[in-house]
C-alpha cells in the first residue's frame, strides 16, 4: 500500500516558491505530510474537485485546487493556483509526479508483462508528451498530453519518493512545467534540455496547469493518436543524432503552418524549407554544423510551440575511428591477476569518473556478457568490419583466443560456443561480495 507520507500518487503536486525578501526557494508538496482536503462540489463535467491547500505546509502562500474532470471526452487532471496574498509569488518549480507501475520487484517475467509498464517522455515543451506502454506491447497504451497553458519543460529524475530504486525499478519521475528553481540548485552543473522558466503570480492572480490522459492503441498507434488530438508530430530522418557530413530532414505535421524556427546555439544547425510529397506535412532539410547538443524551437501560427532536440556528432568515419580507438585503449583491460578472468578484454567504462568499471553489483555491467558487458567488445568487433585497424585487430585476436573462447564461451565439445552462465554472473556477484566485505 502506498498510503504513507512521502509516497507519491498521480494527482500530487510539488512546488518551489519565492516571495520578495526570501533568500532561497521554499518547497511545498502534497505528499510530504498528508492532511484532509476540502471537497468541491462536482459540476460541469468535474468528477472530483478539492481545495488541496490544507495538505501543504502551513506557510503555503497560494491556494491550490485540484480537479479531475471530463472535457471533450478526455480525462483531465487540472490544478488551479491562486495568489490570495498581498505580495507577488514566484513559482520556480511546478512538478506533477507521473506515478505508473514500473516496479517489477518480486514478479515473474509473465507477471511483469501483464502488470507493468514503461514510461517514455518527449520533453518537447508544449508539444511534448509522456507515453506509457505495457511491457507486452499490447493495447491500450496511455498518452499524457499537456493542457494549453502547460509545457513539458523537464522530466525530474530526483523525485524524492522513498520507494527503493534498484535493478528492477528505475524510480518515479515528475512532469515539470516550470524548472528554474532546480536549474539554480540541483541542476546547476548540467545543461537542461529546455530553457528553465518560472512565473510570477501577482496578488489576486490565478493560473492553471494540467494534463490530459488519453488511451491509444499499441505503441505503433501513438502518432496516429497524437494527430487525432491535434498534437504536433515531428519525425526526424535519419534521426536526432546527425553527423556533420550527413544531410538530415525534419517532417512536421500539424494543423497550423510554421511561423518561426529558432535554433540554439544558432549556428549548430541550418534548416531549409523543402517541399514534401504529402501537402499536409511541412518539411525541412537539415545541415549539422556544430558539434554538441542543439535545440530547435518551432512556433506555429496558432501559438503552439514545439521543441525538438538534436545531437550533432563528427563525420561518420571520424566517429567510428574514434570509437575503435577508445574501445581498444580506454576500455582495454589487461590484468593478469584479475580473479574473474576477464583479461584481456574490453570492459565497461565510466566516462564521468574517467575510469574502467571493474566492480559493480550489477552482474551485466562488470562482467563481459549480457548487453551491458558484451556491448563494448562486440562493438569493437563490428567496427573492424567497416574500418579495420591492424593494431586494434591484434588486441581483439588476443581477446578471442584468451578470454572469449574458454571463458565466456565453451571452447570445444557438444556445447561448443555456448555461453557460460557462470561467467555471466560471476564477475558481478563476486564484486558485490567484495564490496560488502570492504564496506
Amino acid at each position: 500500500m502506498r498510503s504513507s507520507n512521502g509516497l507519491y500518487h498521480l494527482g500530487d503536486l510539488n512546488l518551489r516558491l519565492k516571495q520578495p525578501g526570501d533568500t532561497a526557494w521554499k518547497s511545498f508538496s502534497t505528499a510530504a505530510a498528508r492532511k484532509p482536503v476540502a471537497a468541491i462540489k462536482a459540476t460541469n463535467g468535474v468528477l472530483a474537485g478539492a481545495d488541496i491547500t490544507p495538505t501543504f505546509a502551513a506557510d503555503m502562500p497560494l491556494q491550490v485546487k485540484r480537479f479531475w474532470e471530463i472535457k471533450n471526452n478526455k480525462l483531465l487532471l487540472r490544478f488551479v493556483l491562486h495568489n490570495a496574498t498581498k505580495r507577488p509569488v514566484e513559482i520556480g518549480a511546478l512538478g506533477m509526479p507521473m506515478i505508473f507501475n514500473n516496479l517489477i520487484e518480486r514478479r515473474t517475467l509473465e507477471q511483469a508483462h501483464v502488470q507493468n509498464v514503461f514510461y517514455d517522455p518527449y520533453i518537447g515543451g508544449r508539444g511534448g508528451y509522456l507515453q506509457v506502454t505495457r511491457l507486452n506491447g499490447h493495447a491500450p497504451s496511455l498518452l499524457v498530453l499537456p493542457e494549453p497553458n502547460t509545457s513539458f519543460e523537464a522530466y525530474n529524475p530526483l523525485l524524492d519518493d522513498p520507494t527503493p530504486r534498484g535493478i528492477v525499478f528505475e524510480g518515479f519521475y515528475e512532469w515539470m512545467a516550470l524548472s528554474k528553481a532546480y536549474a539554480e540548485k540541483e541542476w546547476k552543473q548540467a545543461e537542461p534540455w529546455n530553457k528553465p522558466t518560472s512565473i510570477i503570480l501577482q496578488p489576486g492572480e490565478t493560473t492553471t496547469y494540467g494534463v490530459q490522459l488519453i488511451l491509444s492503441g499499441t505503441p505503433r498507434d501513438i502518432e496516429t493518436t497524437l494527430r487525432k488530438n491535434n498534437r504536433p508530430v515531428a519525425v526526424g530522418i535519419p534521426g536526432y543524432v546527425i553527423p556533420t557530413n550527413v544531410k538530415g530532414q525534419l517532417f512536421l505535421e500539424y494543423k497550423s503552418p510554421v511561423q518561426q524556427i529558432e535554433v540554439a546555439p544558432n549556428d549548430a544547425l541550418a534548416l531549409t524549407k523543402i517541399t514534401a510529397t504529402d501537402k499536409s506535412i511541412q518539411a525541412y532539410a537539415i545541415v549539422a554544423k556544430l558539434f554538441g547538443r542543439a535545440r530547435v524551437t518551432i512556433t506555429y501560427k496558432d501559438g503552439m510551440q514545439q521543441v525538438v532536440h538534436y545531437k550533432v556528432i563528427h563525420p561518420e568515419r571520424k566517429t567510428i575511428e574514434t570509437f575503435g580507438n577508445f574501445s581498444t585503449t580506454k576500455q582495454w583491460y589487461d590484468n593478469k591477476n584479475d580473479p574473474f578472468h576477464r583479461s584481456p578484454g574490453i570492459i565497461t567504462y565510466d566516462y564521468e569518473k574517467q575510469q574502467q568499471v571493474d566492480q559493480d553489483n550489477r552482474a551485466w555491467i562488470a562482467g563481459l556478457s549480457d548487453e551491458g558487458g558484451a556491448g563494448g567488445w562486440l562493438g569493437a568487433m563490428m567496427k573492424q568490419l567497416v574500418l579495420p585497424n591492424k593494431t586494434e585487430i591484434e588486441k581483439l585476436e588476443r581477446f578471442v583466443d584468451e578470454t572469449l573462447l574458454g571463458q565466456i564461451q565453451v571452447k570445444e565439445g557438444p556445447q561448443q560456443y555456448g555461453v557460460k552462465k557462470a561467467f555471466l554472473l560471476r564477475a558481478g556477484f563476486d564484486a558485490e561480495r567484495h564490496l560488502q566485505q570492504q564496506y
